[in-house]
Formats: C-alpha cells, structure tokens, sequence
C-alpha cells in the first residue's frame, strides 16, 4: 500500500510568508502482483516551477499519466487547473485501459456500450 501525504504550511523566510504545500511519500513500488522498495525511483513528480505530483499505485501507470500531464502542463497554470488536468488524464487513461480490456474483445467501443444499456436493461 502506497502512502502520500500532503499538508499546507506557511514559509516564513520572507517578510509576512507565503503559503507551501508540504508533500511525502513512501518508496514502495507497485507492478501488477509485485511491490519493491527501491532508492533509484520515486513517486514524486515535479510540474517546476511550482507543482508536484504524488503517486499511488501502479508505477507503469502513474508514470504514463504524469507524462501526459506534463506535456499539456502550462508553467503559468495553477495548482487547482493542474491538478484538474491530471485527473483528466489519469481518467482518460482509465478508459482507455478498460475498454481495450473489456470492450474491444467483444468488438465494441466505450459509446456502443452506453448505447446498448438501454437494451440490456430492457431486454425485448
């Protein structure tokens, strides 16, 4: 089980301080069935100058989404929008990894299968 956590903080280095966000994570490492430890990795991704993304889960497919994020991430965005577009990609990979696993066997996308709940919920 991975652990991240993250706490607000105030840095008080400069006259009045400025809000931080303090982020921590364990160094255990998932792959399918297999969980390591390693010093060589992390979980921890900087989006400079100013945002971080904490993983959880699967390596492989944290990985994939970080990089995704990072290529849309603007330097001027915020943390809310950035945060945002990582959900956004983590979701988009979700939907992408289940219908190839589920729908596209049986010869069907994500839209024939929402079409179709209609029938399958009122079968002739």
């Amino acid at each position: 089980m991975t652990v991240c956590a993250a706490a607000i903080c105030t840095v008080k280095h400069t006259i009045g301080g400025h809000y931080a966000v303090l982020g921590i994570s364990d160094r255990m490492f998932t792959s399918g069935d297999l969980e390591y430890e390693t010093k060589n990795q992390t979980k921890i991704f900087a989006l400079p100058p100013t945002t971080i993304v904490l993983g959880a889960g699967d390596t492989a497919v944290n990985y994939t989404v970080f990089r995704e994020t990072e290529k849309q991430f603007n330097r001027n965005m915020d943390v809310s929008t950035a945060a945002m577009l990582h959900a956004d990609n983590f979701v988009a990979f979700r939907k992408r990894f289940l219908e190839r696993k589920y729908l596209t066997p049986l010869g069907i996308g994500t839209d024939e299968f929402v079409a179709s709940r209609h029938f399958l919920n009122n079968p002739p």
